[in-house]
């Protein structure tokens, strides 16, 4: 591929995963809890309530921690990693131009 058509493939997919990361990851996070939370029920249903509600407590707290939190940075890194190569294209394409 040239360099221009490289460009703009690369700031397509950036586009993309940028769609993605933020409604795919909270779709994801959320399935993912709903299914935690319903295998706890389940095994947990032979644990004092106060257990349970601790359990639950926790799994619901780390979600919101992962979400918020852990999942922001990546997807921060990801879209620095993204510009970087979309930066060092355009320098590219400039030069193949000259």
């Amino acid at each position: 591929l040239k360099p221009a058509e490289y460009l703009a493939a690369m700031q397509k997919q950036y586009e993309v995963r940028k769609k993605f990361n933020s409604i795919g990851g909270l779709i994801y996070s959320l399935i993912l809890y709903v299914g935690i939370i319903l295998y706890m029920v389940e095994v947990a249903g032979y644990l004092s309530p106060l257990l349970q509600v601790t359990g639950y407590a926790l799994t619901t707290i780390w979600f919101l921690y992962v979400y918020f939190f852990l999942s922001k940075k990546v997807i921060a890194k990801e879209n620095e990693h993204f510009e970087s190569i979309i930066e060092q294209l355009k320098k590219m394409a400039g030069q193949f131009k000259e």
